[in-house]
């Protein structure tokens, strides 16, 4: 199941802003960005580009490809600057040639597909010799919701179950920590009223209209588990996020 086509008018007026994407896209430049220092700027891929927040980013450090199955991601990434967007379904082999690319990024896609070893493996193969791949994915199986099934979800992940599968397909695992850690006693507490009260809400959208000072309070909070990250792993959160290098 693909995400919902009208939730892209919606994550292409949040993204630039709402607290939840910018932090996601901070961190992953904040533990990706000493990896790349004494490296010649290279070609940058984001699997599942969407409405391309991430690559327009990422075409700060070199040139960009984004690659997604939808026409309306790539329309919307298109309205973002990209010049380079590829319509390709992530669930098959990538129409771009083995070694060709230096730095790869897969932001909450990897749960959206029914094999999640193929674009693994397909990243290995266009990867060139140590090239850095970048992914992030939702936490728990426990905290699976509707809005989940909205975002055609098909498995939340454990820390340590992904990184065994990044590392059966060929990749060393540089760094992995959980991220959103202090949503995680919220979303939690969240899910047992649901629980014990029998309630069954079912909103449109997990990225409610938050007031101007909210949004920067949880942004502020973001920023200090990215420092935290630099130092340590946060041993549980909303997500998960690896970073790794071919081998």
């Amino acid at each position: 199941m693909a995400m919902r086509a009208d939730l892209f008018p919606e994550m292409y007026r949040l993204e630039e802003t709402y607290w939840w994407h910018v932090a996601k896209r901070r961190l992953v430049l904040t533990l990706l960005t000493p990896f790349l220092r004494n490296h010649a700027p290279g070609a940058f891929l984001d699997v599942g580009c969407g409405t391309g927040m991430m690559l327009k980013d990422l075409s700060a450090l070199g040139r960009v490809v984004g690659i997604d199955g939808t026409m309306d991601a790539l329309r919307y990434s298109r309205q973002r600057g990209a010049s380079c967007v590829i319509l390709a379904d992530c669930s098959r082999p990538f129409p771009i040639r083995s070694s060709a690319i230096h730095v790869v990024t897969m932001l909450d896609v990897l749960e959206h597909l029914d094999d999640d070893d193929l674009p693994i493996s397909e990243i290995h193969r266009l990867l060139r010799p140590s090239g850095m791949f970048v992914l992030t994915v939702p936490a728990y199986p426990f905290l699976w919701t509707y809005w989940d099934e909205i975002l055609g979800h098909k498995r939340r992940y454990r820390r340590s179950a992904l990184v065994k599968k990044l590392e059966r397909n060929g990749f060393s695992v540089l760094r992995h920590s959980y991220f959103y850690s202090y949503l995680l006693p919220v979303a939690i507490l969240f899910r047992v009223t649901k629980s014990l009260l029998g309630v069954n809400v079912k909103m449109r959208s997990d990225f409610i209209a938050l007031p101007r000072w909210l949004n920067r309070f949880l942004l502020s909070m973001s920023y200090l588990e990215q420092y935290a990250t630099r130092f340590v792993r946060i041993p549980a959160g909303l997500s998960v996020i690896c970073v790794c290098k071919k081998i």
